[in-house]
């Protein structure tokens, strides 16, 4: 039980750093400075990156539920538009986490993006 706890830790903390590495790297293609990314809100919360236009959650594809959410969240507490960056490593495999992000996303009016991110070889 030790075992598979320590295990989903550390799926867990690689899988956060990992998005906070592509919220650096995808900043700049959005118009997001360096000051803009992982910005505290009054509540507490967090926004990813925070534009001119648009307030960005990240987030994996399989999280393609929350984001939508959390989005509309921060641009509720900044008054900027809602925009969602979905990070995919396989649009094959993942195609019906993307029809399901674009249905939603279209539906409430939030700007959605599909990022393609390859794993780097060690």
């Amino acid at each position: 039980m030790k075992r598979i706890i320590c295990l989903l830790l550390l799926f867990t903390t690689t899988a956060l750093a990992d998005e906070k590495a592509e919220v650096r790297r995808l900043a700049p293609k959005y118009g997001v400075t360096p000051e803009n990314i992982e910005v505290r809100l009054s509540d507490g919360t967090r926004a990813d990156m925070i534009g001119q236009r648009y307030v960005y959650e990240v987030d994996w594809i399989e999280k393609h539920w929350q984001a939508p959410a959390q989005a509309t969240w921060y641009a509720m507490q900044t008054g900027l538009r809602p925009a969602v960056i979905l990070l995919v490593r396989n649009r094959k495999r993942d195609a019906r986490h993307i029809i399901r992000a674009t249905g939603v996303c279209g539906r409430l009016r939030i700007m959605l993006y599909l990022e393609d991110v390859v794993k780097k070889k060690d």
